[in-house]
């Protein structure tokens, strides 16, 4: 039973201290997690579950993100912000939906090439089977007869040699 205590004062000692962590993190991300929580719901469906890590991760990117537009609004030599500027600093995160399409059209575009290619190889595989195999058999029938030339070349040479007296054979 003491343990049963023990325990329970530190699972409580241990829940403080995170509250605290969690209220030290908070102040240090550019927005607060209710919001990046609230945004994500949004769109994402209910039965899924938004772990800590993910939502740290993400505001601490959208803070970035945010970073990264200021300074392109702050370049601008004018003392004020207006709706044009936005839309030009903007500009940039939007290119990157369309380079993403457009990466991928180009891969399915590349898929299509190499499965025209593969049908083209086996049409032609196809076709020139014949021609190929009849190519082969003479490749054969031409080595045989070299083969046949070299055997009886050897033969007359030995003869040759043995007539002579030179016993060296080939």
């Amino acid at each position: 039973m003491a343990n049963d205590g023990r325990s329970q004062e530190k699972a409580k000692e241990k829940e403080v201290q995170e509250d605290e962590l969690d209220e030290e993190e908070n102040e240090k991300l550019p927005f607060p997690n209710a919001v990046v929580v609230r945004l994500l719901r949004q769109h994402i469906s209910k039965r899924k579950q938004i772990k800590k890590r993910a939502r740290v991760e993400l505001n601490i990117w959208l803070g970035k993100m945010v970073e990264q537009i200021a300074k392109k609004l702050d370049s601008y030599p004018y003392s004020y912000v207006d709706y044009s500027m936005v839309q030009d600093a903007l500009k940039e995160f939007e290119k990157m939906k369309e380079i993403s399409a457009e990466r991928e059209r180009i891969i399915k575009y590349l898929e299509k090439i190499k499965a025209d290619c593969e049908s083209l190889e086996l049409e032609v595989d196809r076709k020139f089977k014949q021609d190929w195999i009849q190519r082969v058999r003479m490749k054969a029938v031409s080595k045989r007869l070299r083969r046949a030339d070299f055997r009886k070349f050897k033969q007359e040479f030995f003869c040759l040699s043995f007539s002579h007296g030179c016993f060296w054979r080939v």
